[in-house]
C-alpha cells in the first residue's frame, strides 16, 4: 500500500527491539500510520509463511557463517556475554530457526507487544496532537499488562575462560 503511494515500509530487529518504520509524505501519514498498527497488533503469523521465512533465515545464517565482517559480531557478543541471551545470534542456530512454529511466534507477540513495550516515533511535517490522538485511537486495543522483562544482567561479565566454537 505505502509503495504505490511513493512510500516505503520497512523493519529490523536487533538485540533489543523490532522496529518497523514506514516513510512517505505527510499526507499520507493516517495511512502509514494504519499499515504500522495493523503490523504490529495483527500480524497473520501462519504456518505457510513461517516455511518461506524459514528458507530466507536460514540462508542469511549460512551468509554471516561466510562472511568474517558479519560472523566477528556474533562471536564477540558469544565472547563477552556467553550464555546471557544477548550473547545469542539475533538470526538463532539452525536447530532454533528449524523448531519454530506459528504459535512460538503468536505466543512471544503475546507477551512482547503490548502497551507498555510499544513505542511510536513520527518526525517530519506533522501536527503532533493529531498525532497523538490517531496514535491511540489505533494502539487502543493493544494488550495492556506489564512492560516484558529484559534478560538481567550477569554480576560480572569479565574473568571467565572464553571458547568460541564454530
Amino acid at each position: 500500500v505505502l509503495e504505490r503511494l511513493g512510500g516505503s515500509l520497512d523493519a529490523y530487529t536487533t538485540r533489543e527491539y523490532t522496529s518497523f518504520q514506514a516513510r512517505t509524505l505527510d499526507e499520507h501519514l493516517d495511512v502509514a500510520l494504519d499499515v504500522l498498527a495493523d503490523l504490529v497488533l495483527h500480524p497473520l503469523l501462519r504456518e505457510e509463511d513461517l516455511e518461506l521465512e524459514r528458507e530466507v533465515v536460514l540462508e542469511e545464517i549460512s551468509t554471516v557463517e561466510d562472511t568474517p565482517d558479519d560472523l566477528v559480531f556474533d562471536l564477540h557478543a558469544q565472547a563477552l556475554w556467553g550464555e546471557h541471551p544477548y550473547g545469542y545470534s539475533i538470526l538463532g542456530t539452525r536447530a532454533t530457526v528449524g523448531a519454530l512454529t506459528a504459535a512460538d511466534l503468536r505466543r512471544l507477540h503475546e507477551r512482547a507487544y503490548r502497551r507498555p513495550n510499544l513505542l511510536v516515533a513520527v518526525a517530519g511535517n506533522i501536527r503532533h496532537d493529531a498525532v497523538v490522538e490517531r496514535v491511540a485511537e489505533l494502539f487502543a486495543e493493544a494488550a495492556s499488562g506489564e512492560r516484558a522483562a529484559r534478560p538481567s544482567l550477569p554480576e560480572e561479565a569479565g574473568g571467565r575462560e572464553v571458547r568460541i566454537e564454530r
